[in-house]
């Protein structure tokens, strides 16, 4: 049986187990949203044996990098896998302004430190350390920070998302 290790811990899963499932059965927290490898938000970095259903879902540098979507791998042999962590990959950004548009939708404005390649029907992950509004988070206990995911609905004005 194949081996995951996510830092000092590891386990052993079923060859072709779906990578993101074995990962949150053990208490793994990683993200997710569409299970269809669209919304990126189960990104792990992977070295070992996965079988990649979409393999073109991320670029080719990415990919050399490592990177791979959780919920499109099934584990085939023993697997390094480090979660992504928003305090080292992410992008930190500003919230600019934040209008309720009815009484499940916020309208979030962020001005990200650097600029973000926009494209059509991208989807972020949104993460949080210290957050006092009436938003429902999501726990992200390992880490204690809250996440959410969010799609793009319009494109960035004046470098603001």
């Amino acid at each position: 049986m194949p081996e995951l290790h996510v830092g000092e811990r590891h386990w052993s899963v079923s060859t072709g187990s779906n990578l993101l499932d074995a990962l949150n059965q053990a208490g793994v927290a990683v993200p997710y949203s569409c299970r269809a490898g669209s919304c990126h938000a189960c990104l792990v970095r992977c070295l070992g044996e996965v079988e990649d259903a979409r393999p073109d879902a991320l670029s080719p540098a990415q990919r050399q990098d490592g990177w791979r979507l959780a919920c499109q791998c099934q584990v085939t042999g023993d697997v390094r896998v480090e979660a992504f962590d928003p305090l080292r990959e992410g992008l930190p950004a500003q919230v600019v302004g934040a209008d309720w548009l009815n009484a499940t939708v916020l309208r979030l404005r962020l001005q990200p430190e650097r600029g973000l390649r926009y494209r059509a029907g991208q989807h972020l992950v949104l993460w949080a350390g210290r957050w006092r509004g009436r938003i429902p988070w999501r726990a992200c206990p390992r880490r204690m920070l809250f996440w959410r995911f969010i799609s793009i609905a319009d494109c960035p004005v004046n470098s603001a998302i």
